[in-house]
């Protein structure tokens, strides 16, 4: 396996009929450049499997997210 590549534990390719005409890349649960959380195995960003679902539009942050945020990591300090 080459530097970077972390092949997944999921199912086999045959059981989630893996095939080459939708999409990985736009999968929630694809990770790039070449894993997916349910399908194990080196995953091709071009393929698709019956365990695809759109991943979600980011719809970007505000400032009080990053406020929230920074309190939940120390502890509820202001």
């Amino acid at each position: 396996m080459s530097s970077g590549t972390v092949a997944g534990a999921g199912a086999s390719k045959e059981s989630v009929n893996y095939r080459q005409k939708e999409q990985c890349e736009t999968c929630m649960h694809f990770y790039p450049p070449n894993s997916c959380e349910t399908v194990a195995g080196n995953i091709s960003r071009e393929a698709v499997c019956n365990n695809w679902v759109i991943r979600p539009k980011d719809t970007g942050k505000d400032g009080s997210y990053y406020v929230e945020e920074f309190k939940k990591a120390s502890g509820g300090a202001s």
